[in-house]
């Protein structure tokens, strides 16, 4: 208990000092992204009222559309208007919409590229002291924040994709094609998994994925196993493999998640259980 209370302190102080990581020109910079995102939402209302013939209410965003474009124009000819943290912004508001489209017609790996560049972006913003504006920062401490305090004690990598781990993320088939001979689609198949994984583009209560490698013996089965296990997680024995020959009675099961409450080996544990554990 008291572990977890350590890091739920450390990573509420956390987002409490990025919050309040403003420079001068804070409201300024504040004001144009919030003026950003309001016009990103009109555009995207107004192609729905134009899509289901709704036109009156379509001439009106176009309105209040152009009236935003022209307070977002005024703002960036404002002193302080032209700072490198009022481009940046400018950039995560683009960013944030191509990724939405990008997540709306699933092509994933452009999510994912956009992601990353997205937590560049925030990372320089964070380091240049720039405006933190609403909805840039969350004001709850969230499973990620928590991710991240544990990774800077463990180093392991649970914390979402970073900008490091990104570039990582997509050399990823280049990295397993040192070991790995051929096999470009199953290498390709399981480096897409794992990036739409880390970028937070997967179902958490699903796994990453299932894959089933067959063929002869010496194709690289085990092999694109153990060099992914090392080049993602630095090490071979992050790979846990269980020799399902071992199996075939039914009461060898118990092996896997150990002996039940009153059996010779109840302590030991199973053969899955306790590396996960």
């Amino acid at each position: 208990p008291d572990k977890a209370i350590d890091v739920m302190d450390e990573a509420g102080s956390k987002v409490r000092q990025q919050l309040f990581q403003l420079s001068e020109d804070g409201e300024s910079a504040r004001e144009r992204w919030a003026v950003s995102q309001e016009l990103e939402k009109i555009k995207e209302e107004k192609k729905a009222a134009v899509f289901v013939e709704r036109y009156d209410e379509a001439q009106r965003l176009k309105v209040r559309e152009v009236e935003l474009a022209e307070r977002l124009e005024a703002l960036k000819l404002a002193p302080g208007g032209q700072t490198a943290a009022a481009g940046l912004l400018e950039e995560l508001v683009a960013l944030r919409a191509q990724m939405r489209e990008a997540v709306s017609t699933e092509q994933f790996d452009q999510a994912h590229e956009l992601k990353a560049r997205e937590l560049d972006v925030i990372d320089q913003l964070t380091k240049a002291g720039a405006a933190q504006p609403e909805g840039l920062l969350d004001r709850q401490v969230t499973a990620v924040d928590v991710a991240q305090v544990v990774a800077g004690w463990t180093g392991i990598a649970v914390e979402q994709v970073g900008a490091t781990e990104s570039a990582r993320l997509l050399r990823l088939e280049d990295e397993l094609h040192r070991t790995i001979v051929g096999q470009d689609e199953a290498v390709g198949s399981v480096s897409r998994a794992l990036r739409r994984a880390r970028a937070g583009l997967r179902n958490p209560e699903r796994p990453i994925a299932g894959f089933m490698f067959s063929g002869p013996t010496g194709v690289g089965k085990t092999a694109l196993c153990k060099t992914l296990a090392t080049t993602f997680f630095g090490t071979e024995e992050a790979m846990i493999r269980l020799d399902m020959s071992e199996y075939m009675e039914k009461f060898a099961v118990s092996r896997l998640t150990g002996a039940p409450p009153g059996y010779v080996g109840y302590e030991e544990g199973g053969q899955l259980t306790e590396p996960v554990r």
